[in-house]
């Protein structure tokens, strides 16, 4: 009897999970086709642009129900090679809470740069 209901109990909580986690992945699906269709916009409309992009990642963020992308791009500081850092929303193409968190670091700082591009997608993805 024990047994039998606490296999009753993982059924009910598998039934309740799968839709969440269905949902979750479609969302990340749609994400990474936006994604996929706003660099492709840049590659074609904004070459200039598009040749600056060093690295990317992108995922569903469920608490602020938007497709969040963290870019890297090449950027110059005073004739010194830097990345700058930003987490824009994809659909909109926006920066996430307008350009309060924008990191521009020295390209030579590999530490810096993933620390900064795992804050953001840390504060932002999530």
């Amino acid at each position: 009897m024990r047994a039998s209901l606490n296999a009753s109990m993982i059924t009910v909580g598998c039934f309740l999970l799968v839709p969440s986690l269905h949902g979750q992945v479609s969302m990340q699906e749609r994400c990474a086709r936006q994604v996929a269709k706003n660099m492709e916009a840049t590659r074609r409309e904004s070459p200039k642009v598009f040749a600056t992009v060093v690295h990317y990642v992108f995922e569903w963020s469920k608490s602020r129900q938007a497709c969040v992308m963290v870019v890297q791009y090449r950027a110059s500081g005073n004739g010194t090679p830097m990345i700058q850092i930003v987490a824009t929303n994809a659909v909109t193409m926006q920066p996430m809470e307008a350009y309060k968190n924008i990191f521009l670091v020295p390209e030579s700082d590999e530490k810096q740069i993933e620390d900064a591009t795992n804050f953001l997608f840390e504060k932002y993805s999530h």
